[in-house]
């Protein structure tokens, strides 16, 4: 690693057979002495009943974590980049984004490690995300701003409380900016923070670019599993553009399916102003709480 660089860097080992699953960034890559070296350390020390966490030297800090005798993360820092607690935190929220992609079923045990490495570059735009700092600190669970000035939070988080009933679904989203400022509903907010921190991150672009959505994309069904509440079970993620820069997220079951969100589902369930809805799409949803966007771009339907 570059001498002015502290980005650290994340390495994922298969822990039976040492093998590296990956390495986060890609570049510079790590060597797979340095790797194995790595991993031998920290095998070593639970041989003799020694479970080595954090270590440093002068020139890195560095960090482990095992997980079910099955995958190994390793965190190495250069100095002065982030230590202690901050690599930690930064393992933590690896494993629960390769939970939130694959499932636990997946990772704990690893059937095939070919396999795996391949199912795992769904994940890199995740763990590169929490490889950078938010809002001065590292891993997942950035803070969210306050809604855009002006912005009738009651009104607004009564209209999606109702199109999220209409889509059979009490937990929903409206994110901004990139997930830096949104709105939840109830049952949203009540998921565990692990949790709502790692949607939110899927949610948020950049990486991808434009996000869990991608670019030119209006809409998405993203299968996830939740890492504290449903590890082992998936749900369905139905993302959907609204306006440039803002979206909708809807955490649902089997049902309904995502043609029938689109297409079905009015924007507003209350039917107050079907003419409005009819002209702006999903974008019905919002458009009337969002202050200083010009005309045009509230006319504009995103969803096809």
């Amino acid at each position: 690693m570059l001498e002015d660089d502290v980005t650290p860097c994340l390495v994922g080992v298969a822990t039976a057979s040492g093998l590296p699953l990956f390495c986060r960034p890609p570049r510079p890559q790590l060597p797979f002495s340095l790797v194995g070296a790595l991993h031998g350390v920290h095998l070593f020390g639970a041989a003799v009943g020694v479970e080595l966490r954090e270590a440093a030297t002068p020139t890195a800090h560095l960090a482990w974590a095992g997980y079910g005798n099955s995958l190994t993360l390793v965190a190495l820092s250069p100095s002065p980049g982030p230590a202690g607690p901050a690599l930690a935190r930064i393992l933590q929220s690896a494993l629960g984004a390769l939970v939130l992609v694959l499932g636990q079923e997946e990772l704990l045990p690893i059937r095939n490690v070919e396999r795996l490495k391949r199912d795992l570059r769904g994940c890199f735009p995740l763990l590169d995300s929490l490889l950078k700092p938010h809002g001065g600190g590292w891993g997942m669970g950035g803070p969210c701003w306050p809604l855009p000035p002006g912005t009738p939070r009651e009104a607004l988080q009564e209209r999606l409380q109702r199109f999220a009933g209409a889509a059979l679904t009490d937990l929903g989203c409206v994110v901004w900016g990139g997930g830096v400022a949104w709105l939840s509903t109830a049952h949203w907010g009540a998921l565990p923070e692990d949790d709502s921190a790692h949607l939110r991150a899927l949610l948020a672009p950049p990486p991808p670019p434009g996000g869990a959505l991608g670019v030119g994309v209006a809409a998405r069904d993203v299968p996830v599993f939740l890492p504290n509440s449903s590890p082992k079970v998936p749900h369905r993620l139905l993302l959907l553009r609204l306006l440039p820069g803002v979206g909708v997220g809807l955490l649902c079951g089997p049902r309904p399916s995502l043609h029938h969100v689109i297409t079905q589902v009015p924007p507003d369930p209350s039917g107050s102003d079907p003419e409005r809805d009819r002209e702006g799409g999903r974008a019905g949803l919002v458009t009337q709480n969002i202050p200083n966007l010009p005309q045009k771009t509230l006319n504009f339907p995103q969803i096809p």
